[in-house]
């Protein structure tokens, strides 16, 4: 394709005339399947800039009347084998008001991004004492969550998974089970004794 001249474009502002190239070059490489457009210097190509992003399938459904009232079948395909897309988020409660949430953002991507530094954890307020975590690796999150309680900026803070669905709301937290060494036993090999035992009262 050759170059689109679209003519010179000239104005008159207070006595003085200003002229502005009005013109784009489109090129094509062979077979005109990969057009790349240069605009002010800058050039990129088109199919590039959309590769990488999902597609949406499009499924052909038969739509049922019955009673006045519309009903579809799901195709099988959907539904087996397809992680919901919640099971990336997990939720904290916090113990006292939350954090801010920038300063909770740039702690949770240092101390949590352990697998893949590149993909950024999300973050999103929901109440003054809880924010919904997007964490896109599942390392990431098995590991968050086998942990359970956290410290973020001081406040502590119990990870869980998280769902849509409606639960019924549970009252404030009043209180934790917490176990607590006397300073004198605070020892590598005390402490693995208190570990192994708290282990066997529980499985």
């Amino acid at each position: 394709m050759k170059g689109l001249d679209l003519g010179e474009k000239t104005t008159e502002n207070d006595g003085s005339r200003v002229s502005s190239p009005r013109s784009i070059d489109v090129g094509s490489t062979r077979g005109g399947s990969n057009q790349d457009a240069t605009l002010g210097g800058s050039k990129g190509s088109w199919i590039r800039a959309v590769q990488g992003q999902k597609v949406l399938k499009k499924y052909d459904v038969e739509v049922t009347m019955k009673d006045g009232i519309g009903s579809v079948m799901v195709p099988e395909e959907i539904t087996k084998d397809v992680a919901p897309l919640w099971d990336d988020f997990l939720i904290g409660k916090f113990l006292d008001n939350a954090p801010h949430i920038a300063k909770i953002h740039a702690i949770v991507n240092k101390i949590w991004t352990l697998n893949d530094k590149e993909q950024k954890i999300e973050v999103f307020e929901v109440n003054p004492t809880m924010m919904k975590f997007r964490i896109f690796n599942q390392a990431d999150r098995n590991r968050i969550l086998r942990r359970g309680m956290w410290n973020l900026a001081g406040v502590p803070v119990v990870m869980t998974k998280w769902s849509p669905v409606t639960e019924k709301e549970k009252p404030p937290a009043q209180s934790i089970p917490m176990w607590l060494i006397p300073e004198i036993l605070v020892k590598k090999t005390n402490i693995q004794i208190y570990c192994n035992e708290h282990k066997r009262s529980r499985f």
